[in-house]
């Protein structure tokens, strides 16, 4: 059966009974005064209060649990720990600043960030060095997106050709 709370009219008491739910509304008796005036008071269900931050792992802010649970899923991450009970925990001391305040960026801004960068080092331009029999250099230049498209680079890395010339 149910626990329920009671506050009594007479005293200001309140006290938790086991009792049927159908029998919620019925007056008990009071663990205080002793009187049957004690009435059935309706309690609000535990909730956990969000206060906004700024993740550092994320480099984002982060406003609630789903929109981390969000921001993580299209980073392709996994968090790590007690899933239930919460794994993160933050302490405040001298080494470790605990919650960061909010920094103003949001995921969105992550994201742009991240496709001007890939954006950019498709467009960076590479100077690959190759000898002749006669021991000349030449330098032939490339774009990054050209040389990952060419066919004899799809088993070689980048850096692998760079490096070999």
């Amino acid at each position: 059966m149910p626990t329920y709370h009671y506050e009594c009219p007479s005293c200001n008491g309140y006290s938790e009974h086991v009792v049927r739910f159908d029998d919620r509304h019925s007056l008990q008796e009071c663990k205080w005064c002793k009187l049957h005036e004690s009435k059935y008071v309706m309690t609000m269900p535990h909730m956990k209060v969000f206060e906004p931050y700024h993740d550092e792992s994320l480099n984002c802010d982060i406003y609630g649990e789903r929109h981390r649970k969000e921001v993580m899923m299209s980073q392709g991450v996994q968090e790590a720990g007690d899933t239930v009970g919460g794994s993160r925990n933050f302490e405040v001391s001298s080494n470790n600043g605990g919650m960061l305040p909010l920094q103003g960026k949001t995921h969105d801004d992550v994201r742009r960030d991240s496709d001007r960068r890939r954006e950019q080092g498709e467009n960076m331009v590479v100077g690959v060095d190759s000898s002749n029999a006669h021991g000349e250099t030449k330098t032939t230049w490339h774009r990054v997106k050209d040389l990952e498209t060419r066919q004899e680079t799809t088993s070689k890395s980048i850096g692998q050709i760079i490096r070999e010339g």
